[in-house]
Order: structure tokens, then sequence, then C-alpha cells
């Protein structure tokens, strides 16, 4: 159930991971090609053959098959991971609602994602803890009594669970706050990284609240502490919102509103120029400084501007200078400039 208490102009989207491996398999980056082969034809044969994934219509991304552009894509609406493709036979089967997605031969041999619209981390998790029952229900996972579910990476030992809420915190990064955040966040066991995990740049100020470990706690636990540290984390957000409202509200509304005029009149602009502008007007949108903008249009647009997935959608020359004006006038089209 989505929690009530919070609306989803700060958090914006939650997912729950599941890292799972089979039984007297080596791990993909120890196996043969013909291993790493029989791995995707016993889960993808699994997926095919039950009728609740079935109803799902997945779809099957053969990695190897697919070009720079459309795996950077994919991963750009963080339906896979970057690392996906580094072992052979690597492929994801992503349903018709991109609510979901189970990659496979990956880091470990299976990693279903579930990914839910706003603050609704238990839907993520009930979602994929289904798909997982069904998984596990079909194939012999490997799992130690002692240790739990056995994973390549021994930080996602036990649960092998990794969950998440990206979070949209300008008023905090305006504040400059957020290194107080992550000191808080560590003491606690958890982490904020950039909006596509490990070793991702933050842009939009997007950010990601996920546990580091799941050794040692159970899935509910690691779910609630993530669940009651982001509402902590909005709490904050909010309050700082209010705060620069109070003390700063000409010069927001002043920096809202120049983002939206760069944004419907310029003619060339770069993703992270663009990201951080729409990062304003997001702002101006959720506190009211501007009302003829949808919100959930800035959000489609923080993923349709980047650079493999603007190149896909009109099929254009990728070089940086041909993304940068489409770019820009793809900004102006959503935003129903004329």
């Amino acid at each position: 159930m989505t929690d009530k208490t919070f609306t989803n102009d700060i958090a914006i989207s939650s997912r729950i991971r599941l890292a799972r491996n089979l039984k007297n398999e080596c791990f993909p980056s120890m196996a043969t090609d013909m291993q790493l082969l029989n791995v995707s034809n016993l889960v993808s044969d699994c997926v095919a053959s039950s009728e609740k994934l079935v109803s799902q219509k997945f779809r099957f991304y053969e990695i190897q098959n697919m070009t720079e552009t459309q795996r950077q894509s994919l991963a750009e609406s963080r339906l896979i991971s970057s690392e996906l493709g580094k072992h052979a036979h690597s492929g994801a089967m992503i349903n018709d609602e991109n609510s979901m997605s189970i990659m496979i031969n990956e880091e470990d041999h299976i990693r279903i994602q579930a990914i839910t619209q706003g603050f609704d981390l238990f839907g993520a998790y009930r979602k994929a803890e289904a798909a997982d029952d069904i998984l596990q229900d079909k194939l012999d996972i490997a799992f130690s009594e002692k240790y739990g579910f056995l994973t390549c990476c021994p930080t996602n030992l036990g649960t092998g669970m990794r969950a998440g809420v990206m979070v949209h915190i300008p008023a905090i990064i305006m504040q400059n706050n957020l290194s107080n955040i992550i000191k808080i966040a560590t003491a606690s066991g958890l982490e904020i990284r950039g909006a596509y995990g490990e070793g991702s740049v933050a842009m939009g100020d997007l950010f990601q609240i996920s546990n580091r470990v799941s050794l040692g706690m159970n899935e509910n636990e690691i779910v609630h502490s993530i669940h009651e540290f982001t509402k902590e984390v909005i709490k904050t957000e909010r309050q700082a919102r209010n705060q620069l409202l109070i003390t700063r509200e000409d010069e927001i509304k002043n920096e809202v509103h120049r983002a939206y005029g760069i944004l419907t009149h310029a003619h060339m602009i770069s993703t992270e120029e663009a990201m951080k502008l729409l990062s304003l007007l997001r702002l101006g949108t959720d506190v009211n400084l501007i009302d003829n903008v949808d919100p959930k249009t800035v959000d489609r647009l923080m993923t349709e501007i980047q650079p493999a997935t603007l190149t896909l959608r009109y099929r254009i020359r990728t070089d940086a200078k041909s993304r940068d004006l489409l770019r820009a006038q793809h900004i102006k089209t959503a935003l129903n400039y004329r």
C-alpha cells in the first residue's frame, strides 16, 4: 500500500531488487558460455511456463543482440543495470508496464527488479516477492541455512535484497545539508547514491536511498528501515522547502521562472544543464511557484532527454551537437511551448 501520509512530490519511485543464483551452477563471472546459456534457458523457460508471469506480457531482450545505444536506453530507464551484458547469454525479461524486469546472467544468475511509482516500497516488495516465489518453486535456488541466499558479492548475502526509493531533494541541496543526511544514512546501515546506482553521478537533484548490506536482517526489516528513513528525508526536504519560501521566496521564484524560460527557449541544451533546470522546474510545480507545468511531464522528460533514449526516439546521429539540438526541441514540445 502506498504511504498516504506522503504525496509523490519528493519520492519519485520505489524499487526492490532480489539477487538469486541457481544451485550447482558457477557464478556468471566463472561460468562457461554453455553454462550461461543453460542458465538463460532455464530462467526464460520458467517465466514462460508461469501463467502469472505470462499474464504480465514479458518481452525478452537478448543483450548481445542489442546495440550499445539500445542497452544504454534501457539502463537510462532503470530497467536494467549498466553491468548487464558483460557476460555471454545475458538478457532481460521486461513486462509491458515496465514495472518489472528479470535480468539474467548479470553479476548473479537472476536479478528480479520490481518498480512502483511514488513512495510505495511495500508495493514493490510484494511484486518482487510474488515473482521470487514463482521462480523458487520452479528452479533450484542456491541457499544456505547459515548465510541465506548465496550471491556473487558478499554484500548481497542473506536476503539478496537491495531496496531503494528515488527522491528529489533540491532544497536539501540548496541548504548544503546532503552531507549530514549521508552521515545519518551511513550510521543507519543505509546509503545515498546517484539515481542510477553505484558510481553514478547525481543529476537533477535525484538520489537513491538504499540498504548497504542484506545479511543479518530479514526482508521486512530492510524495507521498513528504508521506508522510515525515507519518511525522515521527505520531512527534512519539506521543511527545507518551507524555509526557503520564507527566507528566499523571490530568489527561488526567479530561479524557477528562469529555468522555465531557458527550457522553453534554448536552441541547444546538454543533458546536465537540462537536468539541473528540470529539477528547478519540478520544485516550482511542487511548491506552486509555477502552475502551467504538469510534474509528471517533468518526471518523464528527465528520462526522455537522456542521450541513448533521445537517440532511439528520433533515430538521429549520435554526435553530441545533434542530441543537444534535438533535446532542446523535445523539451519545448513537451512543455507545450509555441
